[in-house]
């Protein structure tokens, strides 16, 4: 049996139509992150670091600790989704790229180029992550409680300085929260084992295309496994035009010899 192998071509999501599910986002964010923390280190000539922390749902008041904050949303909505950054990243940011510290107090006091600067970065990372980059400080403005919003935490290493961003989605831009999942959602891989024959490594090395291997007779009950375990007994026939198998027993326990 031949086959070919391609690359496979990285999936491709719009944020606002991607599967629902707590797992799916998970993964984008992770590897988003990822991208996030390259985009950075080419910008500030550094290295840097992101992980995804967590992703949850919803949201309390009062959540941002101290440091930025910024709005951004998509164009004909009102829903703001909310960046946060700790106050010592982004004096680490401003540092690499302007060459002095930045400030410590509150956002307002940042003057007029560092804001420049500052929402072109955060821009730069809502892109990353897929975001709507339409972005402002958020000018003391905090978002409302939903249990819908999504907060998602990311850690961020640039340089020797370590902090969290904190993103805060509205339901807008999440959609439906995820339901919990139903048993006919799942699948499972169910395997009828034919036949088994052992090999030595030279036999196996010396194996061409057209050598037959012969199998152990199929007299006997099949095994047909779950996933990796071993659960039921079965023989082999057909029904209309396909193969099949009729259960002929049921292993309540499994089989963990062949897991």
């Amino acid at each position: 049996m031949e086959g070919s192998c391609q690359d496979r071509q990285p999936a491709k999501f719009s944020f606002r139509h991607r599967p629902k599910g707590s797992q799916v986002v998970y993964q984008f964010y992770r590897e988003g992150s990822q991208k996030l923390a390259r985009r950075l280190e080419r910008l500030l000539s550094t290295s840097v670091q992101a992980w995804l922390r967590e992703v949850r749902f919803g949201l309390r008041a009062g959540s941002f600790p101290d440091g930025y904050l910024f709005a951004f949303q998509e164009r004909e909505s009102c829903d703001l989704g909310y960046m946060h950054l700790e106050g010592h990243l982004v004096r680490a940011i401003l540092q690499r790229l302007l060459g002095v510290d930045g400030p410590d107090a509150a956002y307002k006091e940042l003057t007029l180029l560092q804001r420049g600067v500052l929402l072109g970065v955060v821009k730069g990372q809502l892109e990353s992550l897929d975001l709507p980059a339409q972005v402002d400080f958020a000018k003391g403005q905090g978002p409302h409680p939903s249990p819908e919003a999504m907060h998602i935490a990311i850690r961020l290493r640039i340089g020797g300085v370590a902090g969290m961003l904190h993103l805060h989605l509205p339901p807008s831009m999440v959609g439906p929260r995820p339901s919990s999942p139903r048993l006919d959602e799942y699948s499972l891989t169910l395997t009828a084992c034919l036949g088994e024959e052992e090999l030595t490594l030279e036999e196996y090395l010396e194996l061409e295309c057209g050598d037959v291997v012969l199998l152990g007779s199929t007299k006997d009950p099949l095994p047909v496994y779950i996933g990796q375990r071993r659960w039921l007994r079965a023989k082999p026939g057909i029904c209309g035009t396909r193969m099949g198998i009729q259960i002929t027993d049921i292993l309540h326990e499994g089989d963990r010899s062949c897991e």
